[in-house]
C-alpha cells in the first residue's frame, strides 16, 4: 500500500516537473526569438487596390485599366512570373466577364528581395507599384458601366507567409 502511494505522488512530481520545464523552454525562446511568431499571433496583412478606367478607343470598345497597389510596410508580395518549384505563389489578376483581356498586363519591374523565408533571393514588390491592363468589350449589346475583378497574392515578411488572398476591385467607366 506505501509503495503505491509513493509511485502516485512520483508520478505528479514528475508531471509538474514536466510542465514547468516546458513552460521554462517557451519562455526562454519567447525572449531569445521574439520574431519568430511561434507565440504571437499576426494579424493577416491585406493590401489596398484602387481601380481607374480610362478610354483607349471607345467605339471598339477598348480600355485601359489602371490598378495602385499599396502593400502595408513590412511586408512584400511576389512578382507575376513564377520563381521555380520551391517558391511563393506568384501574384494574378483576373477581370471579370463579359471584359476580356487582349494584351500582356503591364507591371514595373519586380525587386530582388531577400526573403528569410524561403532564405533565397525573390521578385517581389514593396510599399506601391501600379499594375495596366488593356481590356475589351467585344458582345454585340451595350457594355456594362463598370469593370470588376481581383487580384491574387501572397504576402509575407521577412518570417511569415499567408496563404494566397484576393484583393476584388470595382470601377465605374464614367
Amino acid at each position: 500500500m506505501f509503495s503505491k502511494v509513493i509511485k502516485s505522488q512520483f508520478k505528479v512530481i514528475f508531471l509538474l516537473f514536466l510542465f514547468f520545464a516546458v513552460l521554462f523552454l517557451q519562455i526562454k525562446l519567447a525572449i531569445a526569438a521574439p520574431n519568430l511568431g511561434l507565440f504571437n499571433k499576426v494579424k493577416k496583412p491585406s493590401i489596398t487596390v484602387l481601380a481607374t478606367v480610362k478610354p483607349l478607343n471607345q467605339a471598339k470598345h477598348m480600355y485601359t485599366l489602371s490598378l495602385l497597389v499599396t502593400i502595408p510596410d513590412r511586408f512584400h508580395l511576389y512578382s507575376f512570373e513564377k520563381q521555380g518549384e520551391f517558391a511563393p505563389h506568384p501574384s494574378s489578376l483576373t477581370i471579370n466577364k463579359p471584359w476580356q483581356v487582349y494584351q500582356k498586363i503591364q507591371v514595373p519591374k519586380a525587386q530582388l528581395l531577400f526573403d528569410a523565408a524561403f532564405q533565397k533571393k525573390l521578385a517581389g514588390y514593396q510599399h506601391e507599384f501600379k499594375i495596366t491592363q488593356q481590356i475589351q468589350y467585344t458582345k454585340k449589346n451595350k457594355p456594362p458601366t463598370y469593370v470588376s475583378g481581383y487580384l491574387s497574392y501572397q504576402i509575407c515578411d521577412n518570417v511569415t507567409c499567408f496563404d494566397l488572398q484576393k484583393a476584388s476591385f470595382y470601377t465605374s467607366l464614367n
